[in-house]
């Protein structure tokens, strides 16, 4: 987010429909060249190196990609009254 001086110290307020929306954005932001899986960094949180082998070789999760179909299929189901929802300023630039 925008980190000029007048910003600091200041309560950053946002719904949880916000939240869901822009995290779902994100994620579908990541999806790997294929456009089948999120894509994966080592060391990075989420990262099971338990699975080192067929992610460190295609990057990509598809138990990640699954839980964005359930994040989204629950916001289209949630946000059926079309009410308008506040987006950060910063998050335009994304």
């Amino acid at each position: 987010f925008d980190n000029h001086s007048h910003h600091f110290n200041q309560t950053f307020k946002v719904s949880i429909i916000c939240k869901l929306y822009m995290l779902a954005v994100i994620k579908f932001a990541t999806l790997d060249p294929f456009g089948m899986g999120i894509e994966m960094e080592a060391g990075k949180p989420g990262w099971d190196d338990a699975m080192n082998g067929l992610p460190g070789m295609l990057g990509s999760s598809m138990p990640d990609t699954f839980e964005l179909l359930n994040l989204l299929n629950f916001l289209n189901e949630t946000t059926i009254f079309k009410r308008d929802i506040q987006f950060p300023t910063e998050f335009s630039n994304f």
